[in-house]
């Protein structure tokens, strides 16, 4: 799987075309862009707290929890298929 960190806001189109583009040429498929958490990431960090107790609402965390909900569906499945 291949994810991009700070990536560009669902509005910024130039962003997105220069991803799909840098994709292209490294032919790959990006699966998850994570976007730029911003001064609430750093402040969590500089602080010891969740990023979920600081800001709950904040993209990054809720693309984080939407990998680890992916990551947790696909071994549940290969645990029953096994």
């Amino acid at each position: 799987r291949y994810v991009l960190n700070r990536a560009p806001g669902f509005t910024d189109l130039n962003g997105k075309s220069r991803v799909k583009r840098m994709a292209e040429s490294l032919d790959i498929k990006i699966e998850l862009l994570m976007p730029d958490g911003g001064k609430q990431v750093t402040q969590s960090s500089d602080h010891g707290v969740p990023l979920s107790d600081v800001a709950a609402k904040n993209p990054l965390r809720k693309e984080i929890q939407k990998l680890a909900q992916s990551v947790h569906e696909t071994n549940v499945e290969a645990v029953e298929g096994a």
